[in-house]
Formats: structure tokens, sequence, C-alpha cells
């Protein structure tokens, strides 16, 4: 099993990522942040989840991010950068659904480029170009 962290998960993309992993078969969820919904069952406030995730949120400092295999930020701008490093040298994997990526690179270079560039990143990040590719280092 992989166990899976998504900071942001109450957000259009938090909450379609939930719904995608919660019948994975090969995912277990292990945390759930939400500032504003720290406390209140998942399924409380999506019901269309109740019997697929038995989690609560919580709050990203009581997250026990580091326990997890990956983790997924569906957050605004400028929020992944700040907490990927820590999970990065825990050895999780972190995929940012986000726009942290070096915005102004990524508009100017052509896709197979921008492709090329992430793959000679930091092993274990996956982050988002723009719309139209998912890169993997």
């Amino acid at each position: 099993m992989i166990k899976v962290g998504i900071v942001g998960g109450t957000g259009y993309t938090g909450v379609e990522l939930l719904r995608l992993l919660a019948q994975h078969p090969q995912v277990k969820l292990q945390a759930i942040t939400s500032r504003k919904e720290a406390g209140l069952p998942v399924s409380d406030m999506y019901p269309s989840l109740r019997g697929h995730v038995d989690l609560a949120f919580v709050t990203p400092d009581d997250a026990k991010l580091t326990e997890c295999d990956v983790v997924f930020f569906a957050t605004p701008h400028g929020v992944a950068m700040a907490q990927a490093r820590e999970l990065l040298a825990a050895g999780v994997k972190v995929i940012d659904l986000a726009a942290d990526a070096p915005v102004a690179l990524i508009w100017r270079r052509p896709l197979r480029r921008q492709v090329r560039s992430c793959r000679g990143q930091r092993e274990g990040r996956v982050r988002a170009l723009a719309p139209y590719a998912l890169a993997v280092d």
C-alpha cells in the first residue's frame, strides 16, 4: 500500500484527488489537511466520500506527512515550496498540483525543454507544468 497525504483537501483539486485516490486499491489515505476544517470528518463535508474516506481533516502542522510515501499539494501558489524541502529530506515523494514550478521559465520554453529540465532536478519531485503535462524526475 502507498501511504498518501493531501495538503489542501477542501479545494476543487483536493476533492477530486480524494475522490480518485479513495477508490484506488493500492492507496491508503494517511492525512488530509485543511486549516479551516480541521477536526471535521471528510465524509461530513463531502457525503459522496462516506464509506470511502474515514479520516478527519487536520491542520498541516498536525498532519504526520513525513510518515507518508507521497504527498500531494493541492494548494495555492507558494504553499508547497514552503513545506516540500522537509518532506523531500525525509524521503517523501512530493507532487505539486499548483503553480510552484518557476512560472516565468515555464511559459517561455517549449514543452519538450520543460520536461527535460525537470529530469535534472532532485529525485522525488513531480510537478505539473502549466496545464499540459506532468513532469516526473
